[in-house]
């Protein structure tokens, strides 16, 4: 239920930001902190903004054309809203009877958990100003709904977007107002930081829960947001279906730090195997230069996949990222054919696009990626996809984010579909 789900969470500033009481939200109709429809604007409930041609907003629509901004039923909309009471398990039972399987959730420029790591959060459009970037630095998500808005509908695609349904985005922004300038090095404040982690973490953990135990069919796709968003969107899939997932994630981190600390994004590998809820983790990627001992080690600890994968080993041959994806894929297949499949994609490890860690020469391209993406999709059970980690306005560029988004969310929902 999206009224149980999504607390209202306030943060309070006594000894490095204890967080609060939860609460719940007044009625089906008042914005739910920590979950934003696209139509929910300063505790407003209000259908998506239209044109005189009631169309979604900045959906541009040349004469003999469809686009997906004009197909209401792929959002949700305040109508949906009043019709369900605010339930989002109904919201979703609503639109898998449509045949819409495909879930969208945003992130939202959740930088939280990057930060506790000692990584680098997304700019505010005067800090991207400063590092260059002459354009309007708008969130992922906001790019990439206007993309997909503006996708219009032709027979190599049209599978993919009758099937997609846009839940919402998470919204963070009071937390993260209230969190602006804090500092790991300061432990008060990088456990304040860890605190609202945990938080986000409980919100977002819910909203995978609803969407896999409303529809036995569900795929979801979870688009930015940190790295440690991994942790609820494993532990949300497991307590909903009592299924172990197999993870796939390409990073140039282990992200297997100790639990000494966190949660934070450079910890989350280590929380999901502690927890239980793996049944198998492969790691594409790994950078020898940016991992300290630690992390290698509690890779070997955990089970983790990756010696084959490292980065020194798939720059080495222009084939070796297609020949990973065959040797995980054929591992998968012998041995667990019907286990369901995450499949992580951290922003770090691509290059071009920038990310909480700027490696701007170390990553992988955007190509070998989309192709990666593919054959996991085409060649696995695959029930969730993630991009984390995306920050536009770093490297003084705002633009290509959502491009890549909305090009991966393509990829990872089964397209291009032939005729």
């Amino acid at each position: 239920m999206l009224r149980a789900a999504m607390p209202n969470f306030s943060l309070g500033i006594t000894r490095g930001l204890q967080m609060a009481q939860v609460k719940r939200p007044a009625s089906a109709l008042t914005r739910p902190l920590g979950l934003v429809y696209f139509h929910v604007k300063d505790g407003t409930v209000r259908t998506p903004k239209t044109n005189q041609d009631g169309n979604l907003e900045g959906t541009r629509v040349r004469p003999g054309e469809e686009k997906l901004g004009q197909i209401q039923e792929a959002f949700i909309t305040s109508d949906l809203v009043q019709e369900t009471g605010g339930d989002l398990s109904a919201c979703v039972e609503g639109f898998s009877t449509k045949g819409r399987h495909h879930y969208v959730f945003f992130g939202g420029d959740n930088d939280i958990g990057s930060r506790a790591n000692w990584g680098r959060g997304k700019p505010s459009w005067d800090e991207a100003r400063k590092l260059g970037c002459n354009s309007d630095v708008k969130t992922a998500d906001d790019q990439t709904l206007n993309q997909l808005a503006n996708t219009a509908f032709n027979k190599k695609n049209e599978m993919f977007l009758r099937s997609l349904a846009v839940l919402g985005c998470l919204d963070i922004s009071t937390t993260k107002k209230l969190l602006k300038g804090f500092s790991p090095e300061n432990p008060d404040q990088q456990e304040a930081l860890c605190q609202a982690v945990r938080k986000v973490h409980v919100l977002s953990s819910q909203i995978v829960q609803d969407v896999f135990r409303s529809d036995p069919l569900a795929r979801l796709s979870y688009l930015n947001g940190d790295h440690d968003s991994m942790c609820p969107i494993v532990e949300g899939f497991y307590n909903a279906t009592g299924q172990k997932p197999i993870v796939i994630y390409v990073d140039l981190h282990g992200d297997s730090r100790s639990l000494d600390q966190g949660p934070h994004s450079g910890n989350w590998c280590t929380h999901i195997h502690e927890q239980g809820w793996l049944k198998k983790a492969y790691l594409v990627g790994l950078s020898p230069l940016n991992n300290n001992a630690e992390t290698l080690d509690n890779l070997t600890k955990l089970g983790v996949t990756y010696e084959e994968f490292t980065w020194e080993r798939l720059i080495s041959d222009n084939d070796a990222f297609n020949l990973a994806a065959t040797t995980i894929i054929t591992e998968i297949q012998e041995q667990h054919p019907e286990s369901p499949v995450i499949l992580s994609i951290c922003g770090d490890s691509i290059l071009g696009l920038p990310a909480s860690d700027g490696n701007t020469h170390v990553g992988y391209r955007v190509d070998v990626i989309y192709g990666f993406i593919k054959r996991i999709q085409d060649n696995t059970n695959l029930r969730i996809f993630n991009v984390a980690e995306l920050k536009p306005g770093l490297e003084g560029s705002s633009k290509g984010v959502s491009e890549f988004l909305l090009y991966a969310l393509f990829l990872a929902g089964g397209g291009p579909h032939n005729s």
